[in-house]
């Protein structure tokens, strides 16, 4: 999931959510670090909540 949040690979991303990897509040983390707002939107769409403390 790292690499495809690096990548900005929001239909990769999409796949690994829709096949269950669960959602980690690091994801959001490391797509903020590194701009992706399309990878941000993909994790929105999937239930993230955006309120959630990351740690």
């Amino acid at each position: 999931m790292i690499e495809a949040i690096k990548l900005d690979g929001v239909q990769f991303i999409q796949e690994l959510l829709t096949r269950g990897l669960p959602m980690d509040p690091l994801y959001a983390l490391e797509a903020v670090i590194v701009k992706g707002k399309d990878a941000l939107g993909g994790f929105l769409q999937n239930g993230w909540d955006i309120n959630q403390p990351i740690s």
